[in-house]
């Protein structure tokens, strides 16, 4: 009974010891789970924000259709072909807009180069672009304080001669369609004339090697077909293995010559 009485007595004097240390300890604060000091999980986005102190960059690529960066977005490269490409908000990369129109607002800010390929592009007040600016074809319209943070690079289709107008025009109507003739281009038309009037002249004066070409396609078209894709797939290889011996480099433009006129 003694030794169950001394026993009892040495734990209750360790209980109180142990919660006098602990009453000596600040109190732990009890964090809740929406808590801004928990910590976030290894692996999961918070964490990589946290510690990286940056925001994923998210690339955003438009063909055929717009897109509308807002001013509160922001992206990495900005890539838009044959649509309307408005920025409003923050690229980190380059902004692209090729055979189609760009708007670029006064909130915009693009940290990259601004390319800009057969667009008409309408520059507001307060954008800024800190890379270079490249504009070839399409109408450029932009205040007369504004200036790119690198090189500058325009030429208009005044400069061009309206060439690049309706490029977009004949791949999107035409070459995407598998035909080559589109009718509503006016420089199409001309283009098929003077085909027309080079393939009269050869059948002229070349009237039996043509003739004899003919028949060969008529009686055996896979094997003129394979003949003509292999010379094709050689001409490369044989025109760069003259070109590296250096006393080659004169023959190539006699062997394209030959290859046209065969």
């Amino acid at each position: 009974m003694k030794r169950l009485v001394v026993v009892l007595g040495a734990c209750a004097l360790m209980t109180v010891s142990v919660a006098g240390q602990q009453s000596d300890r600040p109190p732990t604060p009890t964090l809740g789970a929406n808590s801004p000091e928990v910590i976030a999980a290894w692996g999961s986005q918070r964490f990589v924000d946290e510690q990286f102190g940056q925001h994923p960059r998210r690339d955003v690529v438009r063909i055929g259709s717009d897109y509308t960066l807002k001013s509160e977005d922001e992206s990495g490269d900005l890539v838009v072909i044959g649509g309307t490409g408005t920025v409003e908000g923050r690229t980190r990369g380059d902004t692209v807009v090729i055979f189609g129109q760009s708007d670029i607002k006064g909130t915009a800010e693009i940290n990259g180069n601004l390319v800009l390929i057969d667009t008409d592009t309408t520059v507001a007040e307060g954008a800024r672009v800190r890379g270079d600016l490249v504009v070839i074809g399409g109408q450029f319209n932009a205040p007369a304080d504004f200036a790119a943070g690198g090189n500058h690079v325009i030429i208009d289709n005044h400069t061009l001669g309206g060439r690049l107008a309706g490029v977009f025009t004949w791949i999107t109507r035409g070459l995407l369609w598998g035909r080559p003739i589109v009718p509503q281009l006016r420089w199409m038309w001309a283009a098929v004339i003077v085909l027309f009037l080079v393939y009269l002249l050869v059948s002229l004066v070349f009237e039996k090697p043509v003739s004899e070409v003919a028949d060969v396609l008529t009686d055996r078209p896979l094997s003129a077909f394979g003949v003509g894709l292999l010379v094709l797939l050689l001409i490369g290889p044989i025109s760069v293995l003259l070109a590296v011996s250096i006393i080659g480099i004169a023959v190539v433009p006699l062997i394209l010559c030959a290859l046209l006129v065969a």
